[in-house]
């Protein structure tokens, strides 16, 4: 036992105590831990991995796996189902990696496995968490396609059973949707009674939706070996039909407050008549008619008043008796005035401008505006905005342009991703029009896909959106190896595999540069159109944990290279 500090206290001392008195009970310190990591599976092998942290500059004297299908002896930590992977002499240290490979052929198939990492300081045993992994058939592949006939309430969701995986059928399938980009509500389609087919295109009609409200939803497939998701997609449904509110005010000579749809609403001066008209504050003149602050100008350098609403305009000037309604001059019998520093407008005839009368009770000394319509919703009906295309599919490195259209001036731009983040993008606005450019990043993978979520605001504040889904195909091709590591004893030899993917062009040469202890060697090269096959061979008098990187350079018939690491690392 490594000697602790005077300090510790009463309690970890107990504590330590208790573990050693419990039986199968494992020794836990503070300061050396392991971390489990997933496994990594593939057709002949399965690669368990671990990480040492917290190791505080003591010795590892030995480490490895408890791994095994019965749960229980690997929570135990019995020890027939422990694997060491080193010991003392491989130096291992903080931050530092282990793996151990495990051949498929000893496994069952379908089973699940259990298994934890362990590392021995001084003694003591630390171990990781527990983690499994199983060996199996392959799940169907399902793609989420882009939603249509999207209504205020309704939209239909699309999708593609791509694959059936390892099995002959698929047993059910359909969509989650939901306001989350994690969508929870089951929609099923079918299930193995439909006969659907490897390519067929599947949907859902949703009902019941939200007006103006982003909803997410993402396809899925089950056959007998699992459950498999497409990507999350995302719409937004369409506003629902204006709602029309009519308003009733009514105003008090002398009095601060008014009713506007029998709530009492304060005002910072109270009307007053003059020249038998009656006068307000230009602010309540504007709210009487329906009019927001927006729609409310004053100028001081000018002293002149511009409402608008609608198709109508009125411009007032202090101390004029000509009032214009869109450009046409009407002549008053009474002028706009500045009255305690507040501008005031004779409001019967501004409700003339806008089509309304006011209604004057002597008996009461109140005027009465009633009618008067406001509209729920500020957009333009012509304005919809549309995207030059809904789809884009680029390589590593490039970038393409599409270009939006609203069909009123836009004011600004935004954008949300959603899927690999390889994707930016640059907007450049012109009228009602903009140009959106989305680049690749020069590292994106084959296959990398996602969603941008265009939100244009207008001059007016009011936003639409659109989709557009964006897609990396790597065309310039990619050399695989049907195994990227390789652990050996010494003398053995293994066959691998490179494929190059380049779609049109066969491999003309194959090289290698071998790079670390230098233990292996490469030999019996074959190659067959677009792939090659060569033999690794590991001296037999290699040490247990040398390590070597092999790196592939293959050039294909235009003379283009490509590059390959495979892993190799003796094991005695």
């Amino acid at each position: 036992m490594r000697k602790k500090h005077k300090l510790l206290s009463l309690i970890m001392v107990f504590i330590f105590a208790v573990s050693f008195l419990l039986p199968g009970s494992q020794v836990m310190a503070a300061t050396s831990s392991v971390s489990t990591s997933a496994a990594s599976v593939d057709d002949d092998w399965v690669t368990l991995k671990a990480k040492v942290s917290n190791l505080d500059s003591a010795t590892i004297t030995s480490y490895g796996f408890y791994w095994d299908s019965n749960r229980r002896d690997v929570v135990d930590g019995d020890a027939s189902v422990r694997e060491e992977v080193g010991d003392e002499g491989d130096g291992l240290e903080e931050g530092d990696t282990f793996e151990l490979d495990i051949d498929t052929a000893d496994l069952n198939d379908r089973a699940n496995y259990y298994f934890k990492a362990y590392i021995e300081v001084d003694g003591e045993e630390y171990i990781g968490s527990i983690k499994t992994f199983t060996l199996g058939g392959d799940v169907p592949e399902v793609t989420t396609n882009a939603a249509t006939a999207i209504k205020a309430n309704a939209a239909t969701l699309n999708g593609t059973i791509e694959s059936f995986g390892d099995d002959n059928e698929i047993t059910e399938y359909g969509f989650y949707y939901g306001t989350s980009s994690s969508p929870t509500t089951k929609k099923k389609v079918g299930d193995d009674s439909d006969n659907i087919d490897e390519g067929d295109d599947f949907d859902y009609d949703l009902s019941g939706l939200k007006a103006d409200t982003k909803y997410y939803f993402k396809s899925y497939a089950r056959n007998s070996e699992g459950i498999a998701y497409g990507s999350v997609k995302n719409f937004t449904t369409k506003e629902g039909a204006p709602v029309i509110t009519t308003t009733s005010s009514v105003f008090t000579i002398g009095m601060n407050y008014y009713l506007l749809n029998g709530s009492y609403q304060v005002m910072d001066a109270a009307p007053y008549i003059k020249n038998s008209r009656t006068y307000l504050p230009i602010r309540y003149v504007g709210y009487a008619m329906g009019l927001t602050d927006a729609q409310i100008q004053w100028y001081e350098a000018t002293r002149t008043v511009i409402l608008t609403k609608g198709n109508t305009t009125v411009v007032l000037v202090i101390g004029s008796p000509t009032m214009f309604v869109n450009g046409q001059a009407r002549m008053m019998d009474v002028a706009p005035e500045i009255t305690n520093s507040r501008t005031c407008l004779p409001i019967a005839w501004v409700a003339s401008a806008f089509g309304h009368t006011a209604v004057w009770n002597g008996s009461t000394q109140q005027v009465t505006l009633a009618g008067v319509t406001v509209p729920g919703s500020g957009k333009d009906e012509d304005a919809e905005l549309k995207l030059s295309r809904s789809s884009l599919t680029l390589e590593p490195g490039d970038d393409g342009a599409i270009t939006g259209t609203l069909g009123v001036d836009i004011d600004d731009v935004d954008y949300e991703i959603f899927g690999d983040r390889v994707f930016s993008v640059d907007i450049d606005i012109d009228g009602d029009e903009f140009e959106a450019t989305i680049e690749v990043d020069s590292d994106a993978d084959d296959g990398d896909e996602a969603t941008i979520t265009f939100i244009v605001t207008d001059e007016d504040g009011n936003e639409y959106e659109a989709d557009l889904d964006v897609s990396v195909e790597d065309d310039e091709g990619e050399l695989k190896l049907n195994r990227t590591s390789l652990t050996m004893a010494p003398g053995d030899s293994r066959t691998i595999t490179g494929t190059l993917d380049a779609g049109r062009n066969d491999i003309d040469e194959v090289d290698w540069d071998i790079d670390g202890d230098d233990v292996v060697s490469v030999s019996d090269l074959e190659i067959d159109d677009d792939t090659f096959e060569v033999t690794i061979e590991v001296d037999e008098d290699a040490d247990d944990g040398d390590e070597d990187t092999i790196t592939f350079i293959v050039t294909d018939e235009d003379g283009d290279d490509y590059e390959v690491e495979l892993e190799v690392r003796v094991r005695d």
